[in-house]
């Protein structure tokens, strides 16, 4: 495993740094280590201009690095993960890009530990089981790593939530409470792991 993860963010969560002109910000959070898969790129390229976020553009590629496209069994297991992500009703493609991209993380050693950036609850649990994830953070977590890293302060965040809200775009938690005791929390565990370090 590597001594520094990769991040695989998904569409939810490109859509939403777009939005709240934060991708820099996830660029600096991701320190040169995000990846994308084929389908999570194409369905960038829609949202892109279906949600006119042609500016974002340049930093969601830069943020992301080269595409990683499927090989070989890899095709067999998305399907077969795909297959018990659907719900009755799903369009077809639903779930792809996460289905991929969870495949794609456990069938290479070189991306084992590598963190899922996602919004979607059903894609995180899928995430949450599997081995080769090491973390699962939706886009609240990011604020509040974004908050604790100094690019945000806590009105900010709030804001961001708003705006969040206004765009029909659903996160957890939603409220600027839930964000305060998970922000709380993060800036807890940065102090107990600065004070260990002294000690």
């Amino acid at each position: 495993m590597s001594p520094r993860p990769f991040f695989f963010p998904d569409n939810t969560v490109l859509i939403n740094m777009a939005l709240l002109g934060h991708v820099d910000h996830l660029s600096a959070f991701v320190q040169g280590r995000g990846r994308w898969c084929a389908t999570i790129e194409w369905e960038w390229r829609q949202s892109r201009d279906e949600l006119s976020l042609h500016h974002a553009d340049a930093a969601v590629r830069g943020t992301c690095g080269a595409v990683i496209h499927p090989q070989d069994s890899e095709h067999t297991d998305i399907e077969a993960l795909l297959t018990t992500m659907r719900r009755p009703g799903d369009p077809p493609n639903r779930h792809r890009g996460e289905a991929e991209t969870l495949v794609v993380i456990s069938h290479r050693p070189d991306l084992f530990g590598a963190v899922f950036m996602s919004d979607d609850g059903g894609a995180r649990q899928r995430a949450r089981e599997e081995a080769a994830v090491s973390l699962c953070l939706g886009t609240v977590d990011l604020l509040a790593y974004f908050e604790v890293m100094g690019k945000i302060d806590r009105r900010q965040a709030h804001e961001d939530l708003n705006v969040l809200r206004r765009n029909s775009r659903h996160v957890r938690p939603a409220d600027p409470t839930g964000y305060d005791r998970l922000v709380e929390r993060l800036w807890a565990k940065r102090d107990i792991v600065g004070q260990g370090r002294r000690g």
